[in-house]
Order: C-alpha cells, then structure tokens, then sequence
C-alpha cells in the first residue's frame, strides 16, 4: 500500500517556487484506491477509498489500534448502526460524506458548501483545521458526487486557492501506484477551487 505524506506529495508534484502558502494534514496516510485490497469496486466504491484513506491516517499517525475497515465492513457498521437496511451489506451502493461521518461520527465534524463557493470563510476554516488536528479532510458533492480527499491548501495573495486533491478512481487490482504515476496522471494534483463544479453543495468532513 502506497503511503502518502505531505512532503512526498508536494516534492513529486515538483512545485515551482512563488507567492504562495501552503497549509495541509501532517503525519502520513495510505493511499486507498479502486482495486484496493482485491476488490472490483470501479463506480462505486470511492467514498469507501476515502472513508479508509482517512482512517489509515489514524493508525499510522495517531497510533490508533484498529484496522482500516474493509469495505464488506464498513457496509456492516452502517447496518449494525441502523442507517442502512440488510440487502445494503455485501452490495455495490456507495456512500457519501455523511455515511462517512456515521462511522467515525464521534471524531468527525461536516461542513456545508453552499453551490461549490468556497468562500474565504471556508478555506480559513481548512487552514485550520490543518494547522490544528492534521487529518486529510473528505469532500463529495450532490452534482459532483464523486468522493475526493483534500490534504492540504494553498494560498495566494492574488490567485484563486487551490486544494491538493487525493483521487481514489485509480484503478489497480493487483499492487500499488507509485507517487509520480499518481501525479502524471492527476489522480494527485492541485485544483483550484473554482474549477469545482456544484449547483447544489459539497459536505467536507473533517475528521477531528
């Protein structure tokens, strides 16, 4: 499993030196992707790569002793809490932010974005929320549903902000991608908040 840190992330990504800051999750992370652990999951599974993305960077960074829920698991828990019925368990119906939030629900906070506008308000609050607990963050949408993981922002004095965006939607069955794969091909890249496209809004869960 390809392990992800901030450093390894921004050094592969070759950044050119300019007017910006960046601010983004500390430790380290797996980086959890369709095909992941052997499991066909193409169409539906990324927001179950991210939700394991997340939780990988308890393990690894806060010691936690738990494993990363696989996904037949993460069905279970959503089943056992009362959220999904029994044909939801061993299904290929995906899950969003807020299922997310269900399964870490004591250590998660959701955050509401209004029609994709990710005003000043909201990047401070990532900022922060980088600078103060340093977990990757969840984003999904209702339009742009599909599940991305945001671990760290960059700031300009005069360009829009932009989000170093973890895509779960590579697919590899057998194996893991190597850092510059995921860069060349933009399944890790930097995204300017206005190029996300939602009419309705986005949920950022941050886990806490």
């Amino acid at each position: 499993m390809l392990t992800l840190s901030l450093g390894t992330c921004l050094s592969a990504l070759d950044e050119e030196p300019g007017e910006y800051n960046i601010v983004g999750f500390k430790g380290s992370c797996y980086y959890y992707h369709y095909g992941a652990q052997g499991v066909n999951d193409q169409g539906w599974g990324c927001g179950y790569r991210t939700l394991q993305t997340i939780l990988s960077w308890y393990k690894l960074t806060k010691s936690c002793p738990f494993d990363v829920p696989t996904l037949l698991e993460v069905q279970n828990i959503l089943h056992e809490i009362g959220d999904k019925p029994r044909v939801f368990v061993d299904s290929h119906d995906w899950i969003g932010t807020y299922e997310c939030g269900l399964v870490i629900q004591h250590l998660t906070k959701i955050i509401r974005v209004e029609k994709g506008n990710f005003t000043e308000e909201i990047i401070k609050f990532l900022i922060h929320h980088f600078q103060a607990e340093g977990s990757p963050v969840m984003l999904g949408g209702y339009d742009d549903s599909s599940s991305k993981g945001i671990i760290a922002v960059k700031t300009f004095l005069d360009q829009p902000t932009m989000l170093l965006t973890c895509d779960p939607h590579y697919f590899e069955i057998h194996g893991s991608p190597t850092i510059a794969k995921l860069c060349k091909e933009k399944w890790l890249r930097w995204c300017k908040v206005t190029e996300l496209s939602e009419r309705h809004f986005y949920n950022l869960c941050l886990p806490l």
